[in-house]
Formats: C-alpha cells, sequence, structure tokens
C-alpha cells in the first residue's frame, strides 16, 4: 500500500474507531469483549481497505464490517456450554462500586432497550456525535437519527422511573 494511502486509513481508523466501539458494546453489551471486537473489525478494514471505492463512505463499510464481527461473536457464544457462555462476555454493566450508582442504573438500563436504540444513543451521548456525522455512519437521515434518540430516551426514562431524575 502507498504511504499516501497508509496515512489515510490510519486517520480513518483512528476517527472511527471509538464510534465502532459504541457499536460493539451496543451489540453485544460487554464491556470486556468490545475491545477486541474493535480490534478484529478495524484489522479487517485495513485487509479489505483496497475494495473500497469511495472512502467518503468509510464509515458505513467499517460498521457493516462491526456488525458482522458481533454477529459472529454472539454466534460463537451460542455453541459454548452456559457456563462459559456466561463468563466469555460478562456484562457491560459490572457490580456497583457504590450501591445506588446513578451511573451504573443508566448503564443497565441501556442493556435493556433495544440496539437499534442503545447504538444511536451511544454514539450521541458517548461518543460526542452530531446528528449527522451520527447518520452518515449508521446510513440514516437525520430525523431517523433524531426519532431514535428521542424513543431510545423514553425508553430509558421509562425504565430509570424514579431511579435517576432526568434523562436527556
Amino acid at each position: 500500500m502507498p504511504p499516501d494511502r497508509r496515512r489515510l486509513l490510519e486517520d480513518l481508523v483512528r476517527r472511527h474507531a471509538r464510534a465502532v466501539g459504541a457499536v460493539c458494546w451496543a451489540r453485544t453489551g460487554s464491556v470486556v469483549e468490545t475491545d477486541d471486537l474493535v480490534q478484529e473489525t478495524m484489522m479487517r478494514a485495513c485487509r479489505d481497505f483496497g475494495a473500497l471505492k469511495e472512502l467518503e463512505k468509510f464509515g458505513g463499510w467499517v460498521r457493516g464490517i462491526a456488525e458482522n464481527v458481533c454477529h459472529e461473536w454472539r454466534r460463537s457464544r451460542k455453541k459454548l456450554p452456559p457456563a462459559l457462555g456466561d463468563e466469555a462476555g460478562a456484562v457491560a454493566a459490572p457490580e456497583p462500586a457504590v450501591p445506588g450508582d446513578e451511573g451504573e442504573r443508566v448503564r443497565r438500563a441501556l442493556l435493556e432497550i433495544p440496539e437499534i436504540y442503545r447504538e444511536t444513543i451511544a454514539l450521541f451521548h458517548f461518543e460526542k456525535k452530531t446528528y449527522s456525522e451520527i447518520a452518515g455512519f449508521l446510513g440514516l437521515s437525520a430525523a431517523a437519527v433524531n426519532a431514535r434518540l428521542t424513543k431510545g430516551r423514553a425508553m430509558l426514562r421509562e425504565r430509570l422511573k424514579g431511579a435517576v431524575h432526568d434523562v436527556h
């Protein structure tokens, strides 16, 4: 790969790694596995980078790779005996250090809402992506991003009623 193309790839990987991490976490609910899944995603993206013809579509392309990697991870977990399957992917919300920790309640509630809302919320609130950045990354319109955020927040509020004062 020519040096300028390699630098471009490195820049794209760096810019999208956290968003890919948000997608992997949203799809698996596993903090333990997220780093490995991001690494596998980026390795595949580097390997197949030559096949990408439109560089402006890198975000959506790498997201598709991440979804496939997460799908494979889920399938492999189904093959494990139940006890091993539980240990292999500890959920993202471990026991809180302080009982009643509001951040921990939010993380647990996030794991209860559907992936499409969890993913959008993670990209917006944790990765600080704009509506247009999320739309480009997920292949949606800004209106669809807004709708997912609105519905996801409503689901979160419902699950957190009485536990956290306000979710915005």
